[in-house]
């Protein structure tokens, strides 16, 4: 084994590959990245990949291809050149088909497996799976996606059973994220902001949710013009627009969220969380991701934000930012993994089930018990109402993380066995050079 192609898409697929791609360099093997520019939307603008910000960046050699046509052409000329290729995505017609090369080239390609995300990609029911290697994440998430596959896309079971699958734990985790580095004088609480999209669960759905629970306590002048970077005409024209269609879903649908109008919204969960740290002697931080506009009374409450543009990795900011933490706060997030990982127990905020409009959504982010977003002693679920009603009057000692019950956490659902001495690079550089 001696040449390896990572295809990257986004700077944010460094989250996922940076720790794989330094290991490798170490080793000694010759790594190169083919930047696909992918079309990134307005909101994803910040996302492209020479934007990433990484030491061992200068060392490797960097292939920029325009579009996807290049791309498939470079891989199938240099086919016989490198041993492996990575992707976070499988080989499909909606990604990229090699045509008569799809069986040769699966024999080296690999796919990291991004916990829950990767199985989104069966709704595009054209996978090519050949002879694909599949870096999982563990039984359960194995078991979880499989039985998405036999309820929503049967026709692909047989191939999902056959693919070489090789559990190495979440691909999130990283050495740094175990780092005793902080201040440990500097007490923080993080809060990860609902994540206000109209697409977010599913193309034409029902948003009234999102609209009374955080879209009326949204700046969207100040989203389009400051971060953007729209001019002052079309920022007021988008403004107007979405707030126009905020309004006209509420009205549409009052008496089903009539309550997140006047009462539980995210304003109020803002609130009580500033109270909260205020009554703990906590340090109130908050780090919306750039793509989704954020709640503005996040900038009236909030000791700190922290505008994070997806660039740096090993560590990333928001891990810079556990170090120095003790609760962080959020829904459907992988932050609660990282936090988890770092002995930091993490609340889920339970958003109500009518939200979730595809089967996906429904399928994965729907907490259940003991699951990725609601595990007693590790990750505490919280509605909206009791984050309102009685969250500010708790000691952060409420929320304590219970360490038998972190490890099996870590070791079913995340596949990490020792959080002191686990390798996911290592593992996975074994696996590939015993072949």
């Amino acid at each position: 084994m001696q040449q390896i192609f990572f295809i990257i898409s986004r700077s944010n697929d460094f989250k996922w590959y940076a720790s794989i791609i330094d290991f490798f360099i170490k080793k000694g093997l010759n790594v190169k990245l083919l930047y696909h520019k992918e079309n990134l939307n307005n909101e994803k603008f910040y996302l492209k990949p020479e934007n990433a910000n990484i030491n061992f960046l200068s060392k490797i050699e960097k292939i920029f291809f325009n579009n996807q046509k290049e791309l498939k052409e470079f891989i199938i000329k240099n086919y016989e050149i490198f041993d492996y290729i990575f992707s976070i995505r499988f080989i499909s017609g909606q990604q990229m088909f090699f045509d008569n090369f799809n069986e040769k080239i699966s024999k080296k390609w690999c796919v990291i497996n991004r916990g829950l995300d990767s199985f989104s990609q069966f709704d595009d029911k054209d996978i090519y799976f050949g002879e694909t290697i599949f870096f999982s994440v563990s039984d359960y998430i194995n078991s979880l996606g499989r039985d998405y596959i036999k309820k929503y896309h049967n026709t692909c079971l047989k191939d999902f059973d056959r693919m070489k699958k090789f559990n190495v734990g979440h691909g999130i985790f990283n050495d740094q994220l175990t780092k005793k580095v902080g201040n440990n004088k500097i007490r923080n609480l993080i809060y990860i902001p609902f994540s206000y999209s109209r697409l977010r669960f599913g193309k034409n759905s029902n948003f009234a949710f999102q609209a009374a629970y955080s879209g009326l306590n949204i700046n969207f002048f100040w989203f389009y013009k400051s971060f953007l970077k729209k001019s002052l005409i079309k920022s007021i024209l988008y403004f107007l627009k979405e707030k126009l269609l905020c309004l006209f879903e509420i009205i549409k649908r009052y008496p089903e969220i009539k309550k997140n109008i006047f009462s539980e919204n995210e304003k109020e969960v803002i609130n009580s969380i500033k109270e909260f740290c205020k009554n703990n002697d906590l340090k109130f931080i908050t780090k919306p991701r750039l793509k989704f506009p954020f709640n503005h009374n996040l900038k009236l409450k909030c000791d700190e934000i922290i505008f994070d543009s997806e660039e740096k990795y090993l560590p990333t900011l928001f891990q810079q930012q556990l170090k120095n933490s003790c609760l962080v706060v959020g829904s459907m997030s992988h932050a609660s993994i990282e936090a988890i990982i770092c002995n930091i127990p993490y609340i889920n905020i339970k958003l109500p089930d009518q939200i979730y409009m595809t089967n996906f959504s429904r399928y994965f982010h729907i907490p259940k018990e003991n699951s990725w977003y609601n595990y007693d002693g590790v990750i505490y679920e919280k509605s909206i109402k009791e984050m309102i009603d009685s969250f500010s009057r708790k000691k952060i000692n409420d929320f304590k993380l219970n360490k038998i019950k972190q490890k099996n956490f870590l070791s079913s659902i995340c596949g990490i066995e020792h959080i002191d001495n686990h390798s996911i690079p290592k593992k996975i550089f074994d696996i590939l050079n015993a072949k």
